[in-house]
């Protein structure tokens, strides 16, 4: 016999008993049942998703492990987040081609991880998504199997929202904006947006409510349309004939008992500043008609008047129970935020304060650097003077030497020009007598060329008596 593992997607909004439902999914023994897929949280380090379970705030949720242990192994395997960006949580929260478009590729990928891991331990998965209402259409198309829609009396869900901003915890209410602000590619989306503007994402703003209304309802035509099962957390708490029906059907569907006996009804507070008054009914009867398409299937139209006519007999329900309480609330509310303002001013005077410290404690810290930076480099200046008076002391023995050898050069060098100057001395004097003796020989010379002139005159005049003295002999013979 095969095991049918086809995945089961539970599509819903927040505040719906979602995590209570999710926690009989996973008390299935051949179920991995994965909690909020698409919650921003998965797109955190590892260590800030593991932290995630019913104790950490009044979640009013049923005691059980984290929401996030299914996703462990995953995370095992993927250094980092196992979901690409907080996009995939909002702004695919309408497929870019409408409630009739399909899921991007990471959407695929990242959920196709989750389905195959299930499967690789021959177990079901089932997504318990609150992000998937637009997007259901898309979420069957990409993953056949069997689509449940879990809704909740919509007026008792803003209760819920409004009950945890009491407590100091506006995170529907910012979600709603997010999730408003970040589908505006969808015309009637965009079309409220515009509307229903000014608005404050908080629990006493008409226009926050009645986009609230209004959002869910335009999405519960995506989830209706989508699902095989359809859960009505409200009237199961209240009506056993109706949990019967549909534990029966729940169970024909998973092929599994889950028992719904321990659903319980349970209402928080609403801190609308309206009434449930005609002009609100008639805003939101006008808005459908510019929403729902005539042709739409008149089971799905039907089922959207039918969740707008039970929030609105609620919230006239809640009137008529709260209205001797609602001028006192209204003084109240008055005394509260005339404290909160001196309250802000008081803590815009301690961040101011803070600020100042941080400031102080900053410049403490630069001061303290800039000391440590001195003293390093005090510290360092410190070893090269000492280096450099070693040096000095080194060069200064040199200098001694050398001024040493110095002055026996400049002795020897003295001794020398002395030397020098004794040779000069002689030598000029020799030089000196040279010239002397060159003027004697030269005058000697003269004297010698003189008397040679004296002896050649002498030679001719001796030669000329020879000559006559011979004459005279021959004349003399002749005679």
């Amino acid at each position: 016999m095969s095991v049918d593992l086809t995945p089961i997607c539970v599509n819903s909004s927040f505040r719906t008993s979602s995590t209570w439902l999710w926690t009989k999914f996973r008390e299935i023994e051949n179920f991995i049942s994965y909690a909020e897929p698409f919650n921003e949280a998965l797109s955190a380090p590892h260590q800030n998703v593991s932290r995630g379970d019913f104790s950490g705030w009044r979640s009013n949720h049923p005691p059980s492990a984290s929401y996030y242990l299914e996703f462990m192994p995953l995370m095992q395997k993927t250094p980092g987040p196992i979901m690409s960006g907080q996009g995939i949580s909002y702004d695919h929260f309408i497929p870019a081609g409408g409630f009739d478009g399909t899921l991007s590729e990471e959407e695929v990928t990242y959920l196709s991880t989750l389905v195959d891991y299930a499967h690789s331990l021959g177990r079901r998965p089932a997504l318990m998504f609150t992000r998937s209402l637009g997007r259901a259409r898309a979420l069957k198309k990409a993953f056949p199997g069997k689509s449940i829609f879990l809704h909740r009396n919509l007026f008792h869900q803003w209760a819920s929202y409004s009950g945890q901003a009491a407590d100091g915890n506006n995170y529907f209410f910012n979600i709603l904006e997010i999730c408003i602000k970040s589908n505006r590619h969808d015309p009637v989306v965009e079309m409220l947006d515009l509307w229903f503007t000014p608005r404050e994402p908080g629990p006493y703003d008409r226009n926050n409510f009645l986009i609230f209304l209004l959002f869910h309802l335009y999405i519960y035509t995506s989830a209706f349309t989508a699902s095989d099962l359809i859960i009505d957390s409200t009237r199961i708490a209240s009506d056993s004939t109706a949990r019967e029906e549909t534990e029966e059907k729940l169970n024909a569907l998973l092929g599994h008992h889950i028992s719904l006996k321990d659903a319980r009804p349970s209402f928080e507070v609403s801190q609308l500043n309206i009434k449930c008054g005609k002009p609100e009914m008639d805003t939101v009867e006008q808005c459908l008609k510019l929403m729902l398409p005539e042709n739409m299937d008149p089971l799905c139209r039907d089922f959207v008047h039918q969740a707008k006519n039970d929030a609105f007999e609620e919230w006239k329900k809640n009137d008529f129970y709260s209205t001797g309480m609602r001028s006192i609330l209204t003084s109240k509310r008055a005394e509260l935020d005339y404290v909160v303002h001196e309250r802000n001013g008081m803590v815009n005077q301690c961040k101011n304060i803070s600020h100042e410290r941080d400031e102080l404690f900053n410049r403490y810290e630069n001061i303290a650097r800039e000391k440590d930076e001195f003293s390093r480099k005090y510290e360092t200046a410190s070893r090269e003077r000492d280096e450099l008076l070693t040096r000095c002391e080194y060069v200064s023995r040199e200098f001694s030497e050398l001024t040493t050898r110095y002055n026996n050069i400049i002795h020897e060098r003295n001794e020398a020009l002395d030397a020098v100057r004794r040779e000069r001395t002689a030598r000029e004097r020799l030089e000196q007598k040279i010239i002397n003796i060159t003027a004697d020989h030269e005058r000697m010379a003269g004297l010698l060329r003189a008397l040679e002139n004296e002896k050649a005159v002498h030679s001719s005049e001796s030669a000329a008596l020879s000559m006559e003295c011979q004459d005279m002999a021959v004349n003399l013979k002749k005679k």
